[in-house]
């Protein structure tokens, strides 16, 4: 497996990622991926925080520019950094209340083990995370190049539900549904939305739950589906070697992630072996399942259906709504509300990294199996 360490912090300087075990002869373009990175930073909507970082992409070693848009990696480590060009802080939590521990953030248990607040969470903040996509770019590329094609959308924001990947149930010819098909399309594409849905028609309802939120200067939570198609059996192991657990390890590394389900999951729970089992066909002579209720993985193995899962991602916790807070150095709990740039949404922003968090495992798990 990929040796991965992010460093910095939300007001280092920089931040970056360090990449060890990363093979050499992978040629990767950097337009695409700083595009592909870009995805996750703020931008001018109605969901992110006015925090404006460039988020520009900075090759520090272990690859060599072989034209004006494309890298080689050559074995060595693997390392970029981002600088970090907006670190000003308008959160009064930081100017004249450094002492307060913010609701559902990592700051307590950071002073528990730390002995420190980190100025605007530091390395438990999201903004670590703006590297992490870096990483998942560039598995996204050698995927795609090698038949795998990943995409994952917004489900849920709220209590306001969009269209999933089994809400088309109608499967024909031998299993593959007209969802099925529009995956198996490898020119898929969301037309460089930043807000993806399967749906337009669910738009309007769900920019609406995240719109009533930040009026009540509130913030609100939701769901992601994710989907890869192309991906080969057997990628994964049994017991601690899964290929769930691998993706798990990836998945909750973005600090929003509070659980995540494959294929149906909690829906298993309610139902029958005989209405939820993925029969065998064969299609083409080729060996495939007639439902893919399992979200492409069983037994901790990929079974060569496409991958399906998703991810709940919770509200920021950083809201304009007066909470108790805890004083450390009073130990008082005080009322407080704060004032600062914070999203009302981050779900359309966490799209990339759980997509990233995929092709990570994937790459990883060819790299392992010698078939990349």
């Amino acid at each position: 497996m990929l040796d991965i360490k992010i460093y910095g912090h939300s007001r280092s300087e920089k931040i970056g990622i360090i990449i060890s075990n990363f093979p050499k002869g992978f040629t990767i373009n950097i337009k695409e991926l700083q595009k592909f990175v870009d995805r996750r930073k703020s931008q001018d909507n109605i969901w992110s925080t006015p925090r404006k970082e460039q988020d520009k992409i900075e090759l520090v070693s272990g690859a060599s520019m072989i034209n004006d848009v494309e890298f080689e990696t050559n074995g060595d480590i693997l390392e970029f950094s981002i600088t970090n060009s907006d670190i000003k802080s308008d959160n009064l939590t930081e100017k004249e209340k450094p002492y307060l521990c913010r609701p559902s953030h990592a700051d307590f248990v950071s002073y528990k083990k730390y002995g420190q607040i980190f100025p605007g969470g530091g390395p438990f903040s999201g903004r670590m995370m703006a590297s992490y996509a870096i990483l998942g770019g560039i598995a996204s590329q050698i995927l795609y190049k090698n038949g795998i094609t990943i995409a994952a959308y917004i489900t849920q924001i709220g209590k306001v539900k969009a269209k999933t990947y089994y809400d088309n149930t109608s499967f024909v010819d031998a299993g593959i549904s007209n969802l099925h098909n529009k995956f198996n399309n490898k020119n898929f594409a969301f037309n460089d939305d930043l807000f993806r849905i399967l749906d337009k028609n669910d738009r309007e309802e769900l920019i609406s739950e995240i719109k009533n939120a930040a009026e009540k200067k509130d913030s609100v939570g939701g769901k992601i589906e994710c989907v890869a198609y192309g991906v080969p059996q057997g990628l994964g192991g049994p017991i601690y070697n899964s290929f769930e657990g691998r993706l798990s390890y990836h998945l909750f590394a973005i600090p929003a992630v509070k659980a995540y389900e494959c294929g149906i999951g909690t829906n298993f729970a309610n139902s029958n072996a005989s209405k939820v089992n993925d029969q065998f066909c064969k299609i083409n002579d080729e060996v495939s399942t007639i439902t893919n209720y399992n979200g492409g993985i069983v037994g901790g193995l990929t079974n060569g259906e496409p991958i399906v899962f998703s991810v709940s991602i919770k509200p920021v916790p950083s809201i304009g709504i007066e909470q108790d807070f805890y004083n450390i150095k009073t130990e008082k709990i005080e009322k407080f509300a704060i004032k600062g740039r914070n999203d009302a949404c981050i779900v359309p922003r966490a799209v990339v990294l759980v997509e990233s968090a995929l092709a990570i495992t994937i790459l990883e798990n060819m790299i392992d199996a010698k078939l990349i």
